[in-house]
């Protein structure tokens, strides 16, 4: 039985320094993705939330208690500005009446965006993970400014044309299915409107992603061109949109996963709906 753990204690470890202090919460993904309304919430094995079946409440959208004062404040608040500024303009393509080609290319602060999202990835664990070396490497690259990260972690990311949220750290995907292609290795998941993103260690360009990560310079502040394919949505090579849990989507349909698995984090696993909670949670 999977189940929703609350929150770490008010006083714990910082899941991104790794030092003991009070703890803040973090909204994951960022409040811009439209995580700030009222929202119920299940773990993602436990289905789709209703209006009298969930396990949490939100009333602000999806948090975390998992960070420290200073890494919540001053470092992703830093890093989070990039990300809501790339946000709003895919936003502001999707809503767009004028007819655009497949692949806009939008600027981006590259260099901050790729730590705001792995900072969050941190973030979306009830617990310090002292034995995960995909954190280990996620910490050192989001404190350090000027880290060089292992090209072997992959940022992919698709058009989430969806009012859920799903987050899902440290699984395993294997499908049987021949018509759709999963990510292999070990992943994590943010899908949130406009953009969903898996980070993985394996090469799984096959699945028709571009990867945030490869576009990466060396100064902070750079801005580059990054493709928005507007066909991600879809499977590669079909016409039908990606299920919206997808890669996690279990079942046994044409394009769906026989299993999952994965370790402690998966109890952390969070599933929601926003349009459940117009008017907000109580």
């Amino acid at each position: 039985m999977h189940y929703i753990k609350i929150k770490k204690k008010e006083i714990d470890q910082c899941n991104i320094c790794g030092q003991i202090g009070k703890m803040t919460w973090d909204h994951v993904p960022p409040k811009s993705s439209g995580n700030n309304l009222g929202i119920k919430v299940n773990t993602l094995f436990e289905g789709l939330p209703t209006e009298t079946s969930y396990q949490k409440n939100f009333q602000s959208g999806i948090k975390f208690r998992s960070l420290c004062q200073k890494c919540n404040g001053e470092i992703l608040s830093r890093y989070d500005k990039a990300y809501i500024n790339f946000i709003d303009d895919v936003k502001q393509i999707l809503n767009s009446s004028i007819i655009l080609p497949e692949v806009v290319q939008v600027p981006v602060q590259i260099n901050k965006v790729c730590r705001a999202i792995c900072g969050h990835i941190l973030a979306a664990k009830d617990f310090f993970d002292k034995s995960s070396l995909i954190d280990k490497e996620l910490r050192k690259f989001v404190l350090d400014e000027n880290y060089k990260m292992s090209p072997d972690y992959r940022l992919y990311f698709w058009i989430y044309p969806y009012n859920s949220i799903m987050i899902v750290r440290d699984v395993v995907v294997k499908s049987y299915a021949d018509k759709v292609l999963f990510p292999k290795g070990v992943i994590t998941c943010i899908s949130s409107f406009p953009i969903a993103f898996i980070l993985s260690v394996e090469d799984n360009d096959k699945c028709g992603l571009h990867n945030l990560m490869k576009y990466r310079t060396n100064n902070i502040d750079d801005i580059v061109n990054i493709p928005i394919d507007f066909r991600s949505s879809y499977y590669l090579e079909s016409k039908n949109i990606r299920n919206f849990l997808w890669p996690c989507n279990i079942g046994i349909g044409w394009d769906e996963a026989s299993f999952v698995i994965g370790g402690e984090s998966m109890n952390d696993s969070r599933l929601g709906i926003t349009s459940l909670n117009k008017k907000g949670a109580k």
